[in-house]
């Protein structure tokens, strides 16, 4: 099986979450700073700032997010819903679930996001067996 990005997929367990450390706290800190629905959340469950909430390793003390709870945040001003951490005129795409065992959930995407989102499902088919020139079809 050919490795789709040997730098990330083969690098060392220590050599990545160094790595992924600092942009866990990035990425918390700029939940705080820009959706409406994660501050709350985590504001709620005793996360004064992205601080307090710390870095990987604390991670399981992180509240669940369920899709209910992202759809009730869903209103004629936020079709999306309040989770959504950037302006609507940058997201590119949104995905939707087919909503067969209920409402639909959006996820909608930003150029990075999208690039991200191809990076992940490349390394995935390939991992799976997928090698290039083949086609599959996903839904």
């Amino acid at each position: 099986m050919t490795i789709h990005a040997p730098e990330v997929e083969a690098s060392p367990w220590s050599d990545q979450a160094s790595a992924d450390e600092p942009l866990y706290r990035q990425q918390i800190k700029y939940l705080f700073q820009n959706s409406d629905f994660y501050r709350q959340k985590l504001t709620d469950a005793g996360f004064s700032d992205a601080d307090v909430v710390g870095g990987l390793a604390e991670i399981a003390k992180l509240p669940f997010t369920e899709k209910d709870d992202l759809r009730a945040t869903r209103d004629q001003g936020h079709p999306v819903g309040t989770y959504l951490s950037v302006p609507m005129e940058d997201i590119v795409r949104i995905y939707s679930t087919s909503g067969t065992t209920g409402i639909p959930s959006y996820i909608p995407l930003t150029q990075s996001d999208l690039a991200d989102w191809i990076e992940i499902s490349s390394r995935s088919y390939r991992a799976s067996g997928v090698v290039e020139g083949e086609r599959i079809v996903t839904t």
